[in-house]
């Protein structure tokens, strides 16, 4: 495989996911991401929020996104 000119081996993208996981473990295992509960609650007075999210299907090459605005 070749990124940015560099050639890399697979056991240097082994090692590069390796450690990507361990950091990521180790992220959210501080911020506790599995205590938290997302609760939408509305902005300050004068402002919106605009809540968005997407998808993609491989298998069709097909996309999706929506979102809302609420005040």
């Amino acid at each position: 495989m070749l990124f940015n000119d560099d050639l890399w081996t697979i056991s240097v993208v082994r090692r590069k996911v390796t450690l990507s996981t361990v950091e990521t473990s180790v992220y959210n295992a501080k911020r506790r991401l599995w205590a938290e509960h997302a609760i939408w609650s509305p902005p300050e007075h004068l402002w919106v929020k605009l809540n968005t999210d997407g998808s993609w299907l491989s298998e069709t090459s097909a996309m999706g996104m929506g979102g809302a605005i609420r005040d």
